[in-house]
């Protein structure tokens, strides 16, 4: 097989990785082992669909907090221009208007905001809040430190792929 042909089931291999929600099915991995060519020759295709699928990536990511911050200016822009029109309608003393498109009211929230001024440490128990949850810097400040880690804990050191 030439390098070009392995390429092209390379790229059709990353197609049906997308269709398949970029998991390797056991049927893909199969493929995978039967094509031809040296391991050598695999690698660098294989190193051509991830440096191509880490660009698509980081380009998806990009356009998706171009989007995220899109909107939520959109979200601010409504807030704002709700606020607006409570505001003017409070001015006017006007609770309801309608137009043909929209009715518009002032309505009352059913729950108030409540906040407390104070220190936090003077809040009363029954008011406070907890939440309860791993410092995994601090268990892996131990781990390091001193190479074992008390009863319950699981430390997993993993390996990982670096292609440069």
């Amino acid at each position: 097989m030439k390098l070009y042909e392995l390429a092209t089931k390379f790229q059709l291999l990353n197609e049906i990785l997308e269709t398949e929600g970029g998991e390797l099915t056991p049927e893909l991995e199969q493929k995978l082992n039967t094509l031809e060519g040296t391991l050598e020759d695999k690698i660098d295709s294989i190193g051509k669909v991830i440096q191509h699928l880490l660009g698509d990536a980081q380009k998806a990511k990009t356009e998706a907090n171009r989007l995220t911050k899109l909107a939520v200016l959109r979200e601010k822009a409504t807030t704002r221009l709700k606020l607006y029109l409570l505001d003017n309608m409070k001015k006017i003393g006007r609770n309801s208007v309608e137009t043909p498109l929209f009715r518009v009211r002032v309505q009352t929230n059913s729950r108030p905001s409540i906040s407390w001024t104070g220190d936090i440490a003077d809040l009363p128990i029954e008011y406070l809040r907890v939440k309860n949850e791993l410092d995994n810097t601090a268990a892996d400040n131990t781990w390091r430190t001193a190479g074992k880690m008390p009863d319950g804990f699981v430390v997993e050191v993993g390996q990982h792929l670096r292609i440069t």
